[in-house]
C-alpha cells in the first residue's frame, strides 16, 4: 500500500483575524494513491490520464475534487519506505537516503511530465497547487519548474487549456532547511517524519532509538526558523507528518510561528480544540 495518511487529509489553516482564529479547509493528495488501473510506467499523457507509478489519475476525478479551498497534489513519492515494482530500485542499501521522490522523478522525466501535464490542465478549472517530494538542492526544484512550464506549452500548443498552478516543495532534508532562501518555492510543507529522523540520524522505525524520536531543540529551531523565513518572503509554510496531528506538538508548532498543518482525519476534533486554546 502506498503512504496511506495521504490519501484522506485536510488541511487545517489558522490565522488571527480580529482576535479570533480563522479556520479554512482545503486538502490534500498525493498523485500514487488514486488508482485507475492497469496504467503503464510509462503511459503517455493522453489529456485524461496521469500515471503515477502503477497508478492513475483521471484528470475528470482532479477537477471534481477541487472542491475544498485548495487542493495540494504531491507528485511521485516513491522509495524508502513506498517503493513500486518496476519503478523504485531494487535491494538499496539504504532505501530512505537512496533514490526517491524527485530524485527518482527526474531520473524518468516521462512520468513525472505525465504527472505534470495533468495537473496542469486540473489548474485551469480549480484551485490546484503542486508540491515535489525530497527536495534537496536547489537545481532539483528548479528543473521541476522548467518541465512545468513545458507542460504548459505543449498542452497549449496541442489547443489544451492549461496554467502553471503555485510549485511548492516539502522540506524534508536538513541541507535544503538550511538553505531554504535558496529555492525557488511558492510554498513550502515541513515533512515532519523524515525531518526529524535525518536531524536526529535516527530511524523513526527502530525501538531501541525511540528517545531520539521525540522533537528536541534542533528540530523546533529548523521550524522556528522556516516560519520566519515565509513570513520574510511571504510564502505559505505548513507542517505534514505524525506532529501535525499530536496534540502535544500543537502548541509549541504554533508558538514557532506555523499556521497552517497537514491533519490526520481522526485527530482533526482534537487538533481543533488544542488550536482553539492555543
Amino acid at each position: 500500500m502506498p503512504e496511506v495518511d495521504a490519501a484522506q487529509t485536510a488541511w487545517e489553516k489558522t490565522a488571527a483575524a480580529g482576535g479570533e482564529k480563522k479556520i479554512e479547509w482545503a486538502a490534500l493528495d498525493s498523485t500514487e494513491m488514486k488508482s485507475a488501473g492497469g496504467a503503464t510506467l510509462s503511459k503517455r499523457d493522453d489529456k485524461s490520464i496521469v500515471a503515477a507509478g502503477a497508478n492513475a489519475i483521471d484528470v475528470s476525478w482532479l477537477l471534481a475534487a477541487n472542491a475544498a479551498s485548495y487542493r495540494v497534489y504531491r507528485t511521485l513519492d516513491a522509495g524508502g519506505d513506498k517503493p513500486i515494482s518496476g519503478l523504485t530500485r531494487e535491494r538499496e542499501s539504504n532505501p530512505f537516503l537512496g533514490v526517491r521522490g524527485v530524485r527518482l522523478s527526474l531520473r524518468r522525466p516521462e512520468i513525472l511530465m505525465t504527472q505534470l501535464r495533468a495537473l496542469a490542465r486540473a489548474a485551469v478549472d480549480g484551485n490546484v497547487k503542486v508540491m515535489v517530494p525530497m527536495v534537496t538542492l536547489p537545481d532539483e526544484l528548479t528543473q521541476c519548474r522548467a518541465m512545468l512550464a513545458q507542460a504548459v506549452r505543449d498542452l497549449l500548443a496541442d489547443g489544451v487549456p492549461a496554467k502553471p498552478p503555485p510549485l511548492g516543495m516539502m522540506v524534508e532534508v536538513p541541507a535544503a532547511a538550511l538553505s531554504i532562501d535558496a529555492f525557488d518555492a511558492d510554498f513550502y510543507s515541513i515533512g515532519s517524519n523524515d525531518l526529524l529522523q535525518y536531524l536526529m540520524a535516527a530511524s523513526r522505525d527502530e525501538p531501541e532509538l525511540s528517545a531520539l524520536a521525540s522533537p528536541g531543540p534542533a528540530f523546533w529551531r529548523v521550524v522556528r526558523e522556516m516560519a520566519q523565513h515565509g513570513r520574510r518572503v511571504q510564502r505559505e509554510v505548513s507542517l505534514c507528518g505524525d506532529l501535525a496531528s499530536d496534540i502535544r506538538y500543537v502548541p509549541e508548532l504554533m508558538r514557532c510561528g506555523l499556521r497552517t498543518l497537514s491533519v490526520a482525519p481522526a485527530a482533526l476534533a482534537a487538533v481543533k480544540a488544542t488550536v482553539r486554546r492555543t
